[in-house]
């Protein structure tokens, strides 16, 4: 009977366990041991355009133009979103759709504040006791005022406010909760009438431009869309080549109706305001240090110029016993200014010049703040630091011209006549890729024709030199960080074994004034 028993209870035991297995229960208590299992990072530029959706009354409005994904890292960490709203359509209702996954260490106490026009509308706790799992988001809904919808333009600010553990002070705790903003969130409104002129399914889109791309179309269609959609690049939206989407006629109206841009990072005129990016935006509180971002493409700058100065204007609040702040500011990872401020210092400014020689294809600038008070003196304490980055921070005109092999193509392109092009790509990542290439050579201005003219173009992927000639222009995408695109001769002899897809073109030696006739 004891044995009977014996091996009941065991049946009874392993049951039990083969149960507590099937349910997850082991593994969710594993992920959170170990801070969460396998977080998942989307591709945002897909889940936006999946998303998009403008038929009936009701529609969602995506966030405008988003290069990337949207990750906040720290406490304290800022970031945001910018909206437009319809105004032929106009907005009746509608609310904000937040929706986001998270690691958070454990101990951790803050929230994920929302803002909207500089107005806070929510806080969301952030704690390891709701842990939401490894393949589940949180969602949140928040409900948009009457003077919201009238606004035209929300600037939604999203930020990590609390503090992270810090008995054991270390550097560490600054890096308590990382939380990515899903692509799928954005606005949910009501119109007062379907959705109809191309305004307003820009402005819905955020800058986000649904391309149909399938493998039925002929090269004729294909070629004609990915120019289509580098002429809308030129103009700073996000073109996007997925199943669903627009093409045909209905796309080549769009592309002529549509107008630059709002939301271009770059002004069309010096000085430029680094917080123009709303992330810039207002005071923050800091624990240990915060830094200002700002990135700029050299050839999106007002009158092809490139800065020469920062203008730096900032407010400091008042910080505690001997501490003082060190000011650092960088341009492409090289130090341009280290200073050490007074704490009873209120304001701060200075110019700081920006040599031409570091500047590059993709530039990013940054101003980092850091409360020099001692690690090991700051543990257990609860009080953080204030800056404000003011509106006057702005970059100022120098002489000096973006002069690359880029530009100097572009110029032969616009004296060189029409321009015989080909896409024959099969897949949609090559399109998009395609996309870019054409857009760096400003091809609102260019002629584009379906036969042989002076000017040959050709989409080449594979091994890029066996495919070129010496004479030839190759433009592609660099590896190397801040080169952005670029365009050599063949002769030139860089190492091309990185790149996979080129545009390759043969220019003509003597400039040949264009002819009139088919123009795409």
């Amino acid at each position: 009977m004891r044995l009977i028993g014996l091996g009941l209870l065991t049946f009874l035991l392993a049951g039990f366990l083969i149960f507590l297995g099937q349910s997850g229960a082991f593994s969710t208590a594993l992920n959170r041991a170990q801070g969460g299992g396998q977080q998942k990072f989307s591709d945002p530029h897909r889940v936006t355009v999946e998303t998009l959706g403008i038929s009936g009354k009701k529609v969602f409005a995506a966030a405008h133009n988003m290069k990337g994904p949207l990750i906040l890292s720290g406490l304290p960490s800022y970031s945001g979103q910018r909206f437009h709203l319809p105004t032929d359509a106009r907005p009746v209702s509608g609310r904000y759709d937040l929706s986001f996954s998270s690691r958070i260490a454990e101990g951790l106490e803050g929230v994920l504040r929302v803002t909207i026009n500089g107005t806070k509308r929510a806080d969301i706790l952030l704690s390891d006791e709701d842990y939401p799992g490894a393949d589940r988001k949180r969602k949140v809904s928040v409900e948009l005022m009457s003077s919201e919808l009238a606004s035209g333009v929300l600037d939604i600010g999203l930020s990590l406010q609390g503090r992270g553990p810090i008995a054991k002070c270390t550097p560490d705790d600054a890096i308590a909760a990382v939380v990515e903003i899903d692509a799928e969130s954005g606005l949910r409104l009501t119109l007062s009438k379907p959705v109809e002129t191309a305004k307003d399914k820009l402005a819905l889109w955020g800058g986000h431009v649904p391309l149909v791309w399938r493998p039925g179309q002929s090269v004729t269609e294909k070629t004609l869309s990915v120019i289509y959609a580098a002429r809308l690049a030129q103009k700073g939206y996000s073109p996007y080549f997925t199943q669903k989407g627009i093409t045909g006629d209905q796309l080549a109206k769009l592309v002529d109706e549509a107008t630059l841009y709002t939301d271009l990072t770059i002004p069309e005129a010096y000085p430029v305001p680094l917080t123009g990016d709303s992330a810039n935006r207002g005071a923050r509180k800091f624990d240990r240090q915060t830094t200002w971002r700002y990135r700029y493409a050299s050839d999106s700058l007002p009158e092809n110029l490139l800065p020469s100065v920062l203008d730096m204007r900032m407010a400091l609040g008042p910080i505690e016993g001997d501490s003082q702040y060190n000011l650092l500011v960088t341009l492409n990872e090289h130090m341009l200014f280290a200073e050490r401020v007074s704490p009873q210092a209120e304001r701060f400014s200075q110019s700081i010049e920006l040599p031409a020689g570091l500047q590059r294809s993709l530039n990013n600038l940054e101003i980092t703040l850091v409360d020099a008070y001692r690690d090991e003196l700051r543990c257990g304490s609860t009080s953080q630091s204030i800056a404000e980055l003011l509106p006057e921070t702005v970059l100022r005109s120098g002489s000096h011209s973006v002069n690359d092999g880029l530009s100097e193509l572009k110029a032969l392109l616009l004296s060189s006549g029409d321009i015989s092009f080909s896409a024959s790509t099969t897949t949609t990542v090559d399109a998009n890729a395609a996309t870019g290439l054409l857009a760096a050579l400003a091809p609102q201005r260019l002629t584009f024709i379906n036969k042989n003219g002076p000017v040959s173009m050709r989409l080449v992927t594979g091994d890029i030199a066996k495919q070129s000639k010496a004479n030839d222009w190759i433009v592609y995408l660099s590896k190397e960080p801040n080169e952005g695109y670029v365009a050599i001769r063949g002769k030139d002899k860089r190492d091309l074994s990185g790149i996979a897809i080129a545009l390759v073109i043969s220019v003509p030696n003597k400039p040949h004034q264009p002819k009139a006739g088919i123009a795409q």
